[in-house]
């Protein structure tokens, strides 16, 4: 006999979060939270700015719970959501952000036990904001969430492979923009950061 009682299937989860029950719709999207969090930074470029699109994708998530389908889909959902949200967000403050000056980017990708000099973390930043959104987001899934490639896939609704290719692209571009910006020197920062 089993000491613990299983936890609830995530079918049955959602099941009872289309009820209305908030525990089971909170259990249901707890263990993506990081995942959301690092897509909207991913694509806000600000972290202030980002927690307003993740909780507007809470919020987007409750109303709306109803319309998801498969229980096993959830990371992929939100993720979806997430990035819907930040465009949204992006289109509604667009007139607002040309007048008004840009924050520079917080803490993007988190280095355990690395000491990241201010001046190399400026450019760090510098180069990540100039980032296609696609890269953005998954260096910002692999570092901020320290998300596995098998669960980029899944959020991004991609294969792993795919996964794969755009993390080594996303990596070797922005490798690329910061050690062209030292010539033939390689950036410190680029050496410790990217393998």
């Amino acid at each position: 006999m089993n000491a613990y009682p299983e936890s609830p299937s995530s079918e049955a989860l959602l099941e009872q979060a289309r009820r209305g029950v908030p525990d089971a719709f909170w259990s249901l999207i707890h263990p993506h939270e990081r995942m959301v969090n690092a897509v909207a930074i991913g694509i806000m470029r600000d972290t202030e700015r980002a927690h307003d699109v993740v909780q507007d994708t809470w919020i987007r998530a409750f109303s709306t719970i109803g319309n998801l389908r498969d229980g096993t889909r959830v990371g992929s959902w939100l993720a979806s959501m997430a990035r819907h949200v930040a465009s949204e967000h992006i289109r509604r403050n667009e007139r607002q952000a040309r007048h008004a000056q840009q924050a520079p980017m917080a803490h993007v990708v988190s280095v355990p036990n690395l000491l990241i000099h201010e001046q190399e973390l400026q450019q760090l930043n510098r180069h990540l904001e100039q980032l296609p959104e696609s890269y953005r987001v998954i260096l910002s899934m692999k570092y901020m969430a320290n998300l596995s490639c098998r669960d980029i896939a899944e959020a991004l609704g991609i294969g792993i492979e795919a996964a794969k290719s755009r993390l080594f692209e996303a990596r070797r571009t922005l490798r690329i923009r910061m050690t062209a910006e030292t010539e033939s020197v390689t950036s410190p920062a680029a050496q410790r950061i990217l393998p």
